[in-house]
């Protein structure tokens, strides 16, 4: 066993506690925190929160590819004993004050028509723009402190990282719920505190690159614009398949609180949290599997990463479409008790923004193998031109077809799982080259699973075995 595995396998489980401390405090958070906004702000304002976040994520997906490019050729630079990783910290870091200043200019720009762009409900104008304000300038912070991040990443120390997630979590949920008792439900507060603790983990990060890269210096003199050609070329390809993937995720609130209703975007901003939750829970696992994917085909040891993906495919296919199964049979129970009367009769709409999970979380673990493989070209252009379909789709069945939130939800469904259950399992099994049907099947599989599941589940035997 190599000192490389060791270190992997003698990490791994701080790694993934942590990840599970943390996932369980975002779980907490999410679902106390959600009907709390809900019932203290309002469902206009409610919506905002989510468009204050895409108003930021535009530009952010540009800066997470540059700084995973940047996490690959450091780390790979740290790990050698002749390498220089002082250039490319310093000509990383360059790049992102460039960013940030060009950036800046257009965060302004887009405060001043923030109302033209959604449509603001007057009484929320101002702390609408506050929350907007706030959220741009944390990101500027964020844009930063990736950077001095790179350290954590590089040492494999992703537990540090989970643990500084953790203590922001729970201090935001204390800090909104005390902002709000004493001084009363207002957008501006949730922009404050997440500026707050945006600037308080900045100073973490660097304190932690401190420690953990002693090597690493801010010395101008090491920049050197040549060596971020490499870190380009894989930025642009991830970006392009970053842009997509936020045309899937994102574009479904924007469109109905721009053109059908704020009060509709703010309940399918709130049933949203249960997808976005059984996302985390699939990228809590597929986030394990990243160091042993490149380590496999580093080595060119494909037989084991064949293993490791068709067996982590079947495992996230099948393992999820269970719990997914159930939730939507109980929606009609869980959603008005969890979020108020207002969510009653809405069972239908959350089966259609779930149910497609168990295939779109389940290829997670191949996403790792385009990177790994740098092939990312391909699926970056498939990812880039779907997501526009898919606006397009969403825009016709919710606001042309009159179908709301349901339309919206529908396309997202179909659209994106197209995509998942077609090319994204055919060009993994071509780029390991076995028969497409090896991911295919546990994809395809999980959905029978989820007939039978809910078939038991309204059957009068449902109630004696717990289902319902």
């Amino acid at each position: 066993m190599s000192e490389t595995t060791r270190q992997f396998k003698k990490q791994l489980p701080k790694n993934a506690i942590a990840a599970v401390i943390s996932f369980l405090t975002y779980t907490v958070s999410a679902f106390w925190l959600t009907p709390y906004l809900y019932q203290h702000i309002g469902a206009a304002a409610y919506g905002l929160v989510p468009i204050a976040g895409l108003f930021t994520q535009f530009v952010a997906i540009i800066t997470d590819q540059v700084s995973g490019a940047v996490n690959r050729f450091l780390t790979i630079e740290i790990q050698k004993t002749d390498g220089n990783p002082n250039i490319i910290f310093n000509s990383s870091f360059t790049l992102y004050l460039l960013l940030i200043l060009i950036q800046l200019p257009l965060f302004v720009v887009g405060l001043i028509f923030a109302d033209k762009l959604v449509a603001i409900p007057p009484e929320l104008k101002t702390d609408a723009l506050l929350l907007l304000g706030f959220s741009a300038g944390s990101f500027l912070i964020n844009l930063l402190a990736a950077v001095f991040g790179v350290s954590l990443y590089s040492k494999n120390r992703l537990d540090i990282g989970n643990y500084m997630v953790l203590t922001r979590l729970i201090l935001r949920l204390v800090l909104i719920f005390a902002c709000f008792t004493l001084f009363g439900g207002k957008l501006r507060y949730i922009g404050i505190i997440d500026f707050a603790l945006t600037v308080m983990i900045f100073v973490v990060h660097v304190f932690m690159w401190r420690k953990f890269t002693p090597e690493l210096v801010i010395n101008f003199k090491y920049v050197h614009w040549k060596v971020l050609g490499p870190v380009f070329h894989m930025s642009v390809w991830t970006l392009l398949n970053q842009l997509g993937a936020l045309l899937y995720q994102r574009t479904d609130i924007f469109i109905l609180y721009r053109f059908v209703s704020p009060v509709i975007a703010g309940q399918y901003a709130a049933i949203l949290v249960v997808a976005n939750f059984i996302r985390q829970i699939a990228s809590l696992g597929n986030g394990q599997l990243g160091p042993v994917t490149m380590a496999y085909w580093a080595r060119q040891e494909l037989d084991e990463l064949r293993k490791l993906l068709t067996y982590s495919v079947k495992i996230f296919s099948f393992g999820l479409a269970i719990p997914i199964a159930l939730l939507c049979v109980n929606s009609g129970y869980i959603l008005p008790m969890w979020l108020g009367g207002d969510f009653e009769g809405v069972s239908l709409l959350f089966t259609v923004m779930t149910v497609h999970l168990c295939i779109n979380t389940a290829v997670l673990p191949l996403f790792h193998l385009f990177t790994a493989s740098n092939s990312v070209k391909l699926p970056a252009l498939v990812t880039f031109l779907m997501g526009i379909l898919n606006v397009i789709v969403s825009y016709l069945l919710g606001v042309t077809a009159g179908l709301g939130a349901m339309g919206v939800a529908l396309a997202t469904a179909l659209v994106l799982s197209m995509k998942n259950a077609l090319f994204t399992p055919i060009y993994a099994a071509h780029i390991l080259r076995i028969r497409p049907r090896t991911f295919i099947l546990p994809l395809i599989g999980s959905l029978p699973v989820i007939g039978v599941v809910y078939a038991l589940a309204t059957l009068p035997l449902a109630e004696w075995l717990g289902l319902a």
